[in-house]
């Protein structure tokens, strides 16, 4: 997660923002994404979750094809969501 999050703010990636050259921020946006989202979907919190939108939205933001990785997430953090709260009626969480 460090890594990526170093990654968003090197110069070159920077100066590339606005240009075709999106893939790194793309993919380091993602990772963030996902990090937050299952972060907020374990911990039922509410800091996470404003997190995993606001990385959500700037993916979103780079590249059109960040929708369809928003969707992906999104869907395996519910369903991440759905079993830790099944599984921690009765046998601690996952």
């Amino acid at each position: 997660m460090a890594s990526a999050s170093a990654v968003l703010v090197l110069p070159l990636v920077v100066k590339h923002l606005g240009s075709m050259h999106v893939d790194i921020p793309l993919a380091a946006f993602f990772f963030a994404t996902l990090y937050h989202s299952l972060s907020a979907a374990r911990a039922r919190s509410l800091p996470y979750a404003f997190l995993a939108l606001a990385t959500a939205g700037m993916m979103l933001n780079i590249k059109v094809s960040g929708v369809g990785y928003a969707a992906l997430i999104a869907a395996g953090a519910a369903v991440f969501y759905l079993l830790n709260r099944a599984f921690s009626r009765g046998a601690g969480g996952l």
